[in-house]
């Protein structure tokens, strides 16, 4: 991830890791050497396994926790050195999403955004301002005296956005944003985070296991894995890296079984400048090449169809053709047999 033409890489970083550990008492190591960096007016997803490290990841980042060694950068500001009322600044600059909002019961959906804006010692006037500002900008003006019992889970989430942002915030840090609710309002969540983004400026950083949700909004990603950083970059890269683990997880497709002399061939569709999926049976139609789809996914990722699918040749001469064909055409192919990938034994 470099910066634009208008400033060196350094101006268009807006969180900087260098070397970052975390040792806990007992010599636990939940964070080992990670370097990451994410750009201004970026949305960047951190994935990972449940013990990876996501979790004290956060709190380093918020300064909550701070780092046993190493430099975390936000917006020109050293999280490492800063102490009191400088680091007190500085965590002001992140506004926190949690998966469950966490919201004030006897507080209307108004009153909870402006809580923070007391607690910072706003004045009315201005507080009043500012959180119709916030209504507005997360469409909930109409629901801004309800309660939170009388609020939906996509709604009582939007509040917690508001609310994050209430201080102009330069990054909004989302935990498990959309974990608690269902896949129309995920949708509607992450739409609206793209827009605030793109309205504000902000960079967001969204810690999640869903890969739906880094193909649905990202820009870039990374891949935690045992406190270090196994993989990132911007996501259509990170997508075509067919070396990494991480591409078959964004880019999943249901387990096929074929006979014991089966074979398959999985073909790529992410290649910049590559063929889309109109250009791939196309290709495989002036190659004489016939084959059987026995599994899909394609989607469409900043305005890019990629997609992972798998055909079934016909014979052993038809695999070649086939792997000559999109080869040629820079797709990336292989052919498994189902021996290979130990399936023989289940038919």
């Amino acid at each position: 991830m470099v910066g634009g033409p208008d400033g060196g890489p350094e101006e268009h970083h807006m969180i900087e890791l260098r070397g970052v550990s975390k040792v806990y008492p007992g010599g636990v190591t939940a964070l080992d050497g990670v370097d990451l960096t994410i750009d201004r007016g970026e949305i960047h997803g951190i994935v990972g396994r449940s013990g990876a490290g996501k979790s004290t990841l956060i709190r380093c980042l918020t300064g909550l926790d701070p780092a046993t060694s190493g430099k975390i950068t936000i917006d020109g500001t050293d999280l490492s050195s800063a102490r009191g009322a400088a680091l007190r600044k500085a965590r002001r600059k992140i506004g926190m999403v949690f998966q469950h909002v966490n919201l004030l019961d006897s507080r209307t959906a108004e009153q909870n955004i402006a809580h923070p804006l007391e607690v910072a010692g706003v004045t009315g006037a201005e507080r009043r301002r500012r959180v119709a500002e916030l209504l507005d900008l997360v469409g909930l003006t109409e629901r801004r005296g309800s309660y939170p019992s009388q609020l939906s889970g996509g709604q009582k989430q939007r509040v917690g956005i508001a609310r994050a942002l209430a201080a102009e915030p330069a990054v909004l840090l989302c935990d498990e944003p959309t974990s608690a609710l269902d896949a129309a309002t995920t949708r509607q969540i992450l739409s609206l985070i793209r827009s605030l983004r793109d309205r504000l400026g902000i960079t967001v950083v969204i810690i999640t296991h869903e890969m739906s949700v880094v193909r649905e909004v990202c820009d870039s990603v990374s891949l935690l894995a045992d406190g270090r950083i196994a993989r990132s970059g911007p996501l259509l890269e990170v997508i075509g890296d067919t070396a990494s683990p991480l591409s078959k997880e964004l880019i999943p497709l249901p387990p096929v079984h074929l006979g014991e002399d089966g074979a398959i061939i999985e073909a790529l569709l992410a290649t910049e400048g590559g063929p889309d999926l109109a250009g791939l049976f196309r290709i495989l139609g002036e190659a004489g090449a016939t084959a059987e789809i026995t599994a899909g996914t394609v989607e469409t990722i900043h305005g890019r169809q990629v997609g992972r699918i798998h055909f079934a040749p016909s014979s052993p001469q038809e695999a070649e053709r086939m792997l000559a064909a999109l080869r040629s055409a820079g797709v990336h192919a292989e052919l498994t047999s189902a021996q290979a990938r130990g399936e023989g034994d289940e038919q």
